[in-house]
């Protein structure tokens, strides 16, 4: 909900409710001025919404080097996280104002408190928040930085909630949603069935989320043309399901005449998604070729000079807090964008649309193109006379064992669920999402192949009812590295 007071009734039953007094605050968007302010811009603002559900209160953290508070806004950020299941897991973030403070209206509870600086020091420290009690945290960066290992303890929270519960009425409404969701999903995967019973499943899964959507996209298909149906299914592989229920069908006649011009230049990028980061769909790819003139000859140092030679004229402008995203075809157009995940998103459209594989890591803000060989990273100052540079890569072998030194398999300590990846770009903390991990059983370890860089590994411990002891490790990746973290976790049954 963009903001709780709007639909409080529904708000206040919701599957999230009786967690409400556990949360670090409700926040929502506004467009007044008379709320409490968590971020501001010109348009709107973000605001805490969470007196309803228990008295809040403030925490101003500082930071200072050695005797002096630091004032460089600019240099420095500071994160807020919460142990979320079996993780710590950061939800806010603020640069450090001129006056050498953040603050920050958070319900009572365990937190951990981040601030990291542009050249990745980084001073972690775990706070108690007391109800109508202000807390006030210095953070020093003078002292011993980054160093290989901190625990944290952290209290699991109380479920309790001052919210009323469910209504039945509402509790039978929901029955009757869900039933009837059930039956719709079951027949439309009959009909899946009996039109192409060969589809793989992740296909045949899309189409069911299609909806009310599948009878046109199926009439849509029996009057293509022989060539097109042959790319039909592979091109729909490359959609999200709610992409599908969005899309109008001329635009899957668009998608399907990229895929032609693709498989032409470079059959091996069929095998991308069209959908590169979170920009907006619009699938007019072919539209590219009238911002960058890529010639027959496939050069890929030609290519990269004339690509940054267009994204240079793309203007980051600030618009609203709102997550806005803009399709390449529209940063081209108006040559603005957003966000500088924009100008990356469209960089990578480019290269594509010029027959180059290519990518971007979210997570380490790099964009990475291929010559058919060799990976290069794109970048928009000169690396020599060229704007290309080898791309590095380190491997990362992370296992966990019990104290019995017995291997603990994915399904007990699976990525996501019970340890996470952060990797720290100019103070910047970004969870590693879409990495390849791959499990290799014989070594009881997960293999991640990242980019080079500054790293933290954050998993738990040990588990108790009452609290969980979380450790947290910061170590660089350098290029070519084999690094191997082995883990000692206490399971149930053993002594914490």
């Amino acid at each position: 909900y963009i903001d709780p007071t709007w639909l409080q009734l529904r708000f206040d039953n919701a599957w999230f409710t009786p967690f409400l007094k556990s949360v670090p605050g409700v926040f929502g968007y506004s467009f007044s001025d008379s709320c409490d302010k968590y971020k501001v811009s010109p348009k709107d603002a973000i605001c805490v919404f969470s007196e309803r559900y228990e008295k809040p209160s403030e925490l101003r953290v500082f930071v200072k080097n050695g005797n002096t508070l630091v004032k460089k806004g600019k240099e420095v950020r500071i994160y807020i996280a919460v142990l979320n299941g079996h993780l710590v897991r950061p939800i806010l973030g603020k640069r450090l104002t001129e006056k050498g403070y953040v603050r920050f209206t958070l319900l009572p509870g365990d937190y951990l408190v981040i601030t990291t600086t542009r050249n990745n020091k980084i001073v972690t420290r775990r706070v108690e928040v007391t109800a109508d009690i202000p807390t006030r945290v210095f953070l020093d960066l003078g002292k011993k930085y980054r160093c290989e290992r901190m625990d944290f303890v952290f209290k699991r929270p109380s479920l309790q909630t001052h919210v009323s519960p469910i209504s039945h009425e509402l509790a039978l409404e929901r029955e009757r949603i869900k039933q009837e969701h059930r039956r719709r999903m079951a027949s439309l995967k009959n009909i899946v069935e009996r039109w192409q019973p060969g589809l793989t499943p992740s296909v045949k899964q899309r189409l069911i989320n299609a909806g009310s959507r599948l009878f046109d996209i199926i009439v849509f298909y029996e009057r293509l043309q022989p060539s097109l149906k042959t790319l039909f299914f592979n091109a729909l592989e490359k959609l999200s399901g709610k992409d599908l229920v969005d899309i109008e069908l001329g635009e899957i006649l668009d998608i399907l005449n990229y895929h032609k011009y693709l498989s032409h230049r470079n059959p091996s990028l069929m095998e991308y998604s069209l959908r590169i980061g979170n920009e907006a769909p619009s699938w007019r790819y072919m539209e590219l070729g009238k911002h960058i003139e890529c010639g027959n000859k496939r050069d890929l140092f030609s290519a990269a000079k004339k690509i940054n030679r267009v994204t240079q004229r793309i203007k980051v402008v600030g618009d609203s807090l709102l997550n806005t995203y803009q399709s390449p075809i529209d940063i081209l157009k108006y040559e603005k964008a957003l966000h500088k995940e924009g100008v990356k998103i469209t960089q990578v459209a480019l290269f594509r649309s010029c027959g180059f594989p290519s990518f971007f890591i979210e997570y380490a803000n790099k964009v990475f193109v291929s010559d058919g060989t060799n990976w290069f990273e794109f970048t928009d100052k000169k690396f020599g006379n060229s704007y290309l540079k080898e791309a590095g890569r380190s491997v990362l072998w992370v296992s966990f064992v019990d104290r019995d030194e017995k291997c603990l398999k994915p399904e007990n300590y699976s990525y996501f669920k019970r340890f996470v990846l952060f990797r720290w770009n100019k103070g910047h903390m970004k969870v590693v999402k879409d990495a390849n991990v791959l499990w290799n059983g014989e070594l009881c370890s997960y293999k991640f192949v990242l980019p080079p860089g500054f790293y933290s590994l954050i998993f738990e411990k040990t588990e108790r009812a009452d609290k969980s002891k979380i450790e947290m490790l910061f170590f660089e990746l350098r290029d070519s590295q084999f690094k191997k973290l082995s883990l000692e976790i206490a399971t149930s049954g053993q002594k914490h």
